[in-house]
C-alpha cells in the first residue's frame, strides 16, 4: 500500500496498543511491590531495626510515587488508525520501531509497519452495521496476524464506547 496517497484521508479513530493489558499490568506492579518490601524488611532485620506498620505504609507510598507507571501512557507499544478516503476505510498499524518492545521505553518513534497485510473496506455497498463488523474484524486479524503480537493488548474500549455514533457515509 502506498501510504503517501492516505495523508490527505479523514482519521475516524485511533485504537491504543498495550504492552500488557490492565490486569497484567496490576499484577506485575503488585509482584513488584511485595519485592520492594521484602527488600526493605531484610534491610531492617539484618540492621536490627525494629519495624512498625507505618514502615510497609511509608515503603507502599514511596513505592507507587516512585516506580508505579501510569498504564495508558507509558506502555503504548503502538496504535491502529482507521482512516477514511472518499468510501474507502484503511486501516494503518504504526508501531514502535524497536527489534524488541519493552514495557516502558523512552524515545519511541512510530512508524507504519510494513509487517502488516494492507486493510481496506469498500464502504459503497455496505450499511452503518456491516462496517462496524468489519472494523472488528480487522481488529481481530491484526490481532491473530502474528504469534509475537498475540501477547500485546488492543485496547479497544474507547471505539466500543464510541462506534455506534459515527456514519460512516457522511464523515
Amino acid at each position: 500500500m502506498d501510504f503517501q496517497n492516505y495523508i490527505d484521508s479523514k482519521l475516524i479513530v485511533s485504537i491504543p496498543i498495550y504492552f500488557r493489558s490492565p490486569e497484567k499490568h496490576e499484577e506485575y506492579f503488585k509482584q513488584k511491590e511485595q519485592e520492594y518490601i521484602n527488600s526493605k524488611l531484610k534491610q531492617h532485620k539484618k540492621l536490627r531495626l525494629n519495624i512498625n506498620k507505618n514502615d510497609k505504609i511509608q515503603w507502599k507510598v514511596y513505592f507507587n510515587k516512585r516506580y508505579y507507571y501510569q498504564w495508558e501512557y507509558n506502555e503504548v507499544i503502538g496504535y491502529i488508525e482507521i482512516r477514511k478516503k472518499l468510501h474507502n476505510l484503511f486501516a494503518f498499524l504504526f508501531l514502535v520501531s524497536a527489534k524488541r518492545f519493552e514495557p516502558i521505553m523512552t524515545r519511541k518513534i512510530f512508524k507504519i509497519s510494513n509487517d502488516f497485510p494492507d486493510y481496506c473496506i469498500d464502504m459503497s455497498n455496505l450499511s452503518n452495521k456491516e462496517i462496524i463488523t468489519e472494523i472488528y474484524k480487522i481488529l481481530k486479524k491484526i490481532n491473530d496476524y502474528s504469534r509475537r503480537f498475540k501477547k500485546y493488548y488492543i485496547d479497544t474500549c474507547q471505539i466500543d464506547s464510541i462506534i455506534g455514533f459515527i456514519d460512516f457515509h457522511s464523515v
